[in-house]
């Protein structure tokens, strides 16, 4: 055991550790994938994060003589995953949020797999261009055969700089419904 009045090296938290290392000292069993959050004296202020695995160390003879270690530093590891699990949420947060602004007003929404050339539309956007929902061929033909014929120009060309250029599609354009009429619409 430590004297009460040293300072461990990086910070360790001896009391976690000395009942542990006593275990495999009693039981001859290493203990493996053990993390450890420290912080450096030389920065304080700072996290780290170990992974750490101990075992016992034996004589000749077959007695334990001590406790050997292989120690990883995963900071880096541990903070993407963290910050991966943060996008996460705020993506299901965004996600919800769209559901409700969608099951609140008429709100078509689709998007273009731009790899396949797919199309994903929701009930509302099928709605929106007058196609029952299980009629929509998954394509952007959906789209372009009830496009005005004085806009299809101006759809094609913004899909075509969202897909090559900016990322962005955003375009005010009349559609035709089946019954002939014409409605105008934003895409974004």
């Amino acid at each position: 055991s430590l004297p009460a009045d040293s300072n461990p090296p990086f910070a360790l938290q001896w009391r976690e550790l000395e009942p542990l290392f006593r275990g495999i000292l009693a039981s001859g069993e290493p203990v493996v994938n053990h993390e450890l959050e420290i912080r450096l004296p030389s920065d304080p202020s700072r996290k780290r994060y170990l992974l750490a695995n101990y075992y016992p160390t034996k004589t000749r003879g077959g007695s334990i003589s001590g406790i050997g270690a292989s120690v990883v530093d995963i900071t880096d590891r541990k903070t993407m995953v963290e910050k991966q699990l943060i996008a996460q949420a705020a993506l299901r947060d965004s996600e919800e949020r769209l559901k409700l602004a969608a099951s609140v007003h008429p709100l078509g929404i689709w998007d273009l797999d731009i790899s396949s050339g797919a199309v994903h539309w929701n009930a509302e956007e099928a709605a929106i261009l007058g196609y029952p929902p299980h009629r929509l061929s998954g394509q952007l033909d959906d789209i372009r055969s009830r496009t005005h014929p004085d806009d299809f120009q101006l759809v094609e060309t913004a899909i075509a700089t969202a897909i090559q250029a900016t990322g962005e599609y955003r375009v005010q354009f009349r559609i035709i419904k089946p019954d002939g009429s014409v409605r105008w619409i934003l895409g974004n």
